[in-house]
């Protein structure tokens, strides 16, 4: 019985089926990404067991692998009919469960960020010291969706847009003494936070709450400034 409470994407297979043995470790890996998100999960269903044959013919699957996806509180579920690649998968399943992975493990870029309060970000950055006062308040009047919005703004206040840069180096670790724009900090944390996962130093969750700060630290970097070093980057 499925659990109705939670978005699903289920791979129906069969144990000879050479297109689902092909499936299988990507469709592991996928699993792996989505392991911590307690309502998008990544399951599989031995359609060929004799105890799973009838729930296999209630949602007609009649070849293998057949996919489908069961949305919470969704009576029917839609085919999925996508690419079998990771990133296809983890794209769909992050635009269906509201999730923000990558492929790899962790978040992405977007986790974390919230367009409404990225552009009160550029606002606080283009005003005066007293506006950003004003723009604190009504920043913090908008929940905890944006209370890391909060803090950095508390911090500028408190200190200068110094602090955005330093924490933003801070964050990257190895920030290149010859190119030390705020895009290169930006590379060069993905990179290192891509590495800390893959050896495992740190646990999940803690890399969630890690990428979600810089994530946020970045919506305060201004545009015009980002697309400058980005610029400086390439030539």
């Amino acid at each position: 019985m499925l659990d109705d409470s939670k978005n699903v994407i289920v791979t129906f297979t069969a144990p000879w089926c050479g297109h689902c043995k092909s499936l299988k470790p990507i469709y592991e890996n996928v699993a792996r990404y989505f392991k911590d998100e307690k309502d998008c999960i990544v399951a599989n269903m031995d359609a060929d067991a004799v105890y799973n044959k009838a729930t296999a013919k209630k949602y007609g699957v009649s070849s293998y692998p057949t996919i489908k996806f069961f949305g919470k509180g969704e009576e029917n579920p839609i085919d999925y009919n996508g690419g079998r690649t990771e990133q296809a998968f983890v794209d769909f399943l992050n635009e269906k469960c509201g999730t923000h992975r990558a492929v790899g493990g962790g978040l992405n870029n977007l986790a974390g960020r919230i367009p409404s309060l990225d552009e009160l970000a550029q606002k606080f950055l283009d005003a005066t010291a007293s506006a950003r006062k004003t723009i604190l308040g009504e920043a913090s009047n908008l929940g905890k969706d944006a209370k890391h919005y909060v803090r950095v703004m508390e911090k500028v206040v408190e200190k200068s847009n110094d602090y955005i840069t330093k924490e933003l180096k801070r964050y990257a670790i190895f920030c290149s003494p010859s190119k030390p724009g705020l895009q290169s900090c930006l590379t060069l944390f993905h990179d290192r936070l891509e590495s800390i996962l893959a050896k495992g130093a740190l646990g999940p969750q803690k890399l969630d709450e890690i990428k979600v700060k810089f994530n946020v630290l970045s919506a305060f970097v201004k545009k015009d400034e980002e697309k400058l070093s980005r610029a400086d980057d390439e030539l």
